[in-house]
């Protein structure tokens, strides 16, 4: 009696066509999800630019209603907030002054203070505070 034996069968891997097959989907299906990678860390940093301005201009009309509350409410308006800390050189605020007349305002008019805050030559935040003598 002759054994025959079986052959033992090697193919229990993938092909190097079903490889390359399988990077090629890959890489389609990953193009699209850098862009979105990208998009979305251009968009954190100018969220957190506007975010940054916004305290910045918050600071300045805080600053801007202290100095009128100790005063009595009656002081000559500053013309500028005070100047920025080194960590924030790429920004500027500016302190805008108008008078309006409203029927909110005690008086027959109001004083209007705008505080600006611009970076990389783009204004980022505009605060208004409306002033009135007591």
């Amino acid at each position: 009696m002759s054994v025959r034996l079986k052959p033992i069968n090697h193919s229990t891997g993938f092909s190097l066509i079903e490889v390359v097959i399988i990077i090629i989907v890959m890489s389609i299906i990953a193009v699209p999800l850098t862009l979105q990678f990208s998009q979305a860390s251009s968009s954190w940093q100018l969220n957190e630019r506007v975010q940054t301005a916004s305290q910045l201009a918050q600071a300045c009309s805080e600053e801007l209603l202290l100095t009128r509350r100790i005063s009595g409410h009656t002081a000559a308006l500053a013309s500028s907030c005070s100047a920025l800390p080194a960590s924030f050189s790429s920004y500027s605020r500016a302190l805008n002054f108008s008078s309006f007349s409203s029927t909110a305002c005690p008086d027959t008019s109001c004083t209007l203070a705008e505080v600006v805050v611009t970076t990389d030559g783009n204004e980022r935040a505009r605060l208004a505070v409306m002033l009135a003598d007591y």
